[in-house]
């Protein structure tokens, strides 16, 4: 039939189970610590490249803010140059039109 165990074989067995529970529970500990760090470095170098990005978010409008500065002042210098060049065009025209009714109306 069946062999029978020896009470000292299921001693080292039971021993050797709770060695084992320990150990596992050791390990268990382990990796449960390592996974928290893992996740707390994860979350802090995410939090470094939030605020490196945000940074550089803010940047990026102060700058396109200054251009849009300097295109409207461009605009208005442009704009003040063209009224000008056109005033000074309809001048011209007008004096050669009164140049030209003049020379037809001695004909």
């Amino acid at each position: 039939m069946g062999k029978k165990l020896r009470l000292e074989d299921q001693t080292v067995s039971t021993r050797n189970h709770t060695m084992a529970e320990k150990r596992a529970e050791q390990l268990a500990i382990i990796v449960t610590t390592v996974n928290h760090l893992t996740t707390e470095k994860i979350n802090t170098t995410a939090n470094m490249q939030i605020k490196v990005l945000t940074n550089l978010v803010m940047s990026l409008i102060g700058v396109l803010k200054e251009q849009k500065e300097t295109q409207v002042n461009q605009i208005k210098v442009i704009t003040e140059m063209f009224t000008e060049q056109i005033n000074a065009l309809k001048a011209e025209v007008i004096e050669k039109i009164k140049g030209i009714q003049t020379q037809l109306s001695n004909i």
